[in-house]
C-alpha cells in the first residue's frame, strides 16, 4: 500500500516536469516563429 503511494507521487512529479518542459518547448517555438 505504501509502495503504490510512492509510486503515484513518482507518477505525479514525471508528468508535471514533463509537461512543464512540453510548455517551455511550445513557448520557445511561438517565440521563434512570431520572431521570425
Amino acid at each position: 500500500m505504501g509502495s503504490q503511494l510512492i509510486h503515484n507521487e513518482l507518477t505525479g512529479f514525471f508528468v508535471a516536469f514533463l509537461y512543464s518542459d512540453i510548455q517551455r518547448k511550445v513557448y520557445n517555438l511561438i517565440l521563434i516563429t512570431t520572431g521570425l
